[in-house]
């Protein structure tokens, strides 16, 4: 698991580990693509701000894409369930609700229906 991805706290040994590894990345980068004048704003995010932020907040893992890209699949539910709702207030918090319901309820262990008579 790389220490950007990783929830728990990072050790000391974790942050410097990272912090190498983000300034290698922004090394490695400009020797690669040194036709160019700038890193791009991902790249100048990973140099800069990760080794940053990890270090204020002691991790970086539970601000990354993975727990975002994970509830597409329950938004994309949600959103088809009131997308016939006029009101964008109402339809905006019938679907908060259903976030809250997907995400809170287990699921269902069903039978399996017999087929035919």
């Amino acid at each position: 698991l790389h220490l950007t991805r990783k929830v728990e706290m990072l050790g000391a040994s974790e942050l410097m580990e990272l912090e190498k590894a983000c300034a290698s990345f922004g090394a490695a980068w400009r020797k690669s693509y040194s036709h160019r004048e700038k890193l791009t704003p991902k790249g100048h995010i990973v140099e800069v701000h990760v080794p940053y932020y990890a270090r204020l907040y002691g991790t970086c893992g539970v601000f990354g894409e993975d727990g975002a890209e994970a509830i597409h699949v329950s938004d994309s539910a949600c959103r088809r369930i009131v997308r016939v709702m006029r009101n964008p207030v109402d339809r905006h918090k019938a679907q908060v609700l259903h976030h809250l319901a997907y995400a809170h309820t287990p699921p269902m262990d069903r039978q399996k229906r017999k087929s035919g008579p």
